[in-house]
């Protein structure tokens, strides 16, 4: 079952990060669970996508070029930072394949201690009860 959830594209971002690194420690899951990651991945690429043009049309706007590469003008940072930040925090609407949390135990596998792991349980588990608290709040500066 699919939904169209809200998030901001730095969630997006971070609930990304999340599932790539998820991948590589290769926890033994259902094809089925997987199939619902490997959806989920695609529909947060094409956000992230989005967004990384946005971001180097502002590294364009805030920046010059130097050495070949372009970079944003140390006069020009908090400018940057600021309509950075703002891009980070917009909404966003992606389809997101959910995953029930009975699913999720059956398995018996953990998702404590991973960075996302709020995200992950706020835009992919249903029928969660969790109240996890996010640690940090997404900026530039921690990004």
């Amino acid at each position: 079952m699919s939904d169209i959830v809200k998030m901001t594209i730095g969630e997006a971002r971070a609930l990304s990060e999340f599932l790539a690194k998820l991948s590589e420690t290769n926890p033994t899951l259902s094809h089925k669970i997987w199939l619902k990651l490997a959806k989920n991945a695609r529909s947060l690429h094409t956000v992230n996508k989005d967004a990384e043009d946005v971001r180097m049309h502002l590294v364009g706007k805030y920046g010059s070029k130097k050495d070949g590469h372009t970079a944003v003008d140390d006069k020009n940072m908090v400018a940057f930072r600021k309509e950075y930040n703002d891009l980070q925090a917009e909404e966003t609407s992606v389809e997101m394949s959910k995953i029930s949390m009975s699913e999720l135990e059956k398995e018996g596998s953990s998702f404590t201690g991973s960075e996302g792991v709020y995200l992950f349980y706020l835009y992919m588990v249903e029928d969660s009860e969790a109240s996890i608290e996010p640690e940090t709040k997404l900026t530039v500066e921690n990004a």
